[in-house]
């Protein structure tokens, strides 16, 4: 049995509304970490562009993700 991370990245709007997608297992808390990063600043700069600019995606969204540790059994 293997350690592995699941990882959810997720965001909140100015109307309390919560979406999540989970991104799948990673090896480590790091890599998690690393991938959730990354694509927050993703999801960041696509809301940028359709807003026009960055000071309205800080000021109507919140970012945020959550890893989680599980067993991974190999079959």
């Amino acid at each position: 049995m293997t350690e592995k991370y699941l990882l959810s990245v997720c965001f909140r709007n100015d109307k309390d509304e919560i979406f999540s997608e989970p991104f799948g297992l990673f090896n480590s808390p790091e890599d998690a970490e690393t991938f959730a990063d990354e694509k927050i600043y993703e999801l960041r700069r696509e809301f940028a562009e359709e807003f026009g600019n960055m000071e309205d995606v800080d000021e109507y969204f919140e970012f945020d993700f959550c890893i989680k540790k599980i067993k991974y059994e190999h079959i």
